[in-house]
């Protein structure tokens, strides 16, 4: 994660968590708090809504408004499937007061260490922040583990922001679950 933060990102911690907002998602205590590699926060939800529209399963890390950022990124771990998701996408997920989605400006989801995600050439073609359907270019409709980081700007500085996931029409329990990881500001 260093790459996207350099030697000014900032690991962030429990201490730099505001809220933790959930909704048709239940946290596993034992995959929560500053577990993560190198003692980072580290968020692991199972979605337990499978319905497709409403309600979705949606989880939003928020981190305190002094920290003073303009860049997050962090490691997203997936299991389960679903055909529609968001990541601060302001539909299946909150946008977590984050810009929107634009590589010209910054944001990024690297092929390097992904699985089974965007490093495929096949899910490259698909809209990276959000989808709902059943094209063979939408990762999260297969099952296995997915791994991806994502770098974003934040939308207005000075307010909270985080990072926000979101499923719907998706498999539920302790096989469907995201993990949020290696979190850091700058």
């Amino acid at each position: 994660m260093a790459v996207f933060g350099g030697n000014r990102g900032t690991l962030v911690t429990s201490d730099m968590i505001y809220a933790v907002n959930l909704s048709g998602t239940s946290v596993v205590l034992s995959g929560t708090g500053n577990i993560g590699p190198y003692g980072g926060y580290q968020l692991r939800v199972t979605h337990d809504n499978s319905g497709c529209g409403s309600p979705d399963s949606r989880a939003y890390l928020e981190l305190k408004n002094d920290i003073g950022w303009r860049f997050i990124s962090c490691e997203f771990i997936l299991e389960g499937t679903g055909a529609c998701w968001g990541f601060n996408d302001g539909t299946y997920a909150a946008s977590g007061n984050l810009a929107s989605y634009d590589e010209s400006l910054g944001d990024t989801i690297p092929n390097y260490r992904a699985l089974n995600s965007w490093e495929n050439p096949t899910y490259q073609s698909h809209n990276k922040v959000t989808a709902c359907d059943n094209d063979a270019n939408n990762f999260l409709r297969f099952s296995g583990v997915k791994r991806f980081l994502m770098k974003r700007r934040i939308n207005t500085q000075n307010s909270r922001g985080g990072i926000a996931i979101g499923r719907s029409c998706s498999s539920t329990g302790s096989g469907s679950y995201t993990i949020i990881r290696n979190i850091r500001v700058w």
